[in-house]
């Protein structure tokens, strides 16, 4: 479920930034540079196939990773709260911190 709100939230904002750069810069980039080479008229599913492909891969390469790293980020932010000390006392008595009660 994570997963598929992640690719949602990737799908949504990028139609919003790709939009607007392509509102924008189509008619004074692509056109005059490349527009023999555009399709007439505009072709939908190949459109579609390449944004799912292409969120696809955001989220293979950037997204999970991403999230990923931030719980361990998460994780040693909370510890470090928790347990404020632990840094210090392990860098002041590096060896009794390892060594078992007797």
């Amino acid at each position: 479920m994570k997963l598929v709100v992640a690719y949602i939230a990737t799908g949504l904002a990028f139609a919003l930034i790709d939009s607007v750069w392509l509102i924008n810069m189509a008619p004074r980039l692509y056109k005059p540079e490349i527009g023999e080479m555009m399709a007439e008229p505009f072709r939908l599913k190949p459109a579609i196939v390449f944004y799912l492909l292409y969120i696809g891969g955001m989220m293979w390469f950037a997204v999970v990773p991403g999230q990923e790293s931030l719980v361990a980020f998460y994780a040693a932010s909370i510890a470090h709260h928790l347990l404020p000390d632990a840094d210090a006392a392990m860098q002041e008595y590096p060896g009794e911190a390892a060594t078992p009660e007797t």
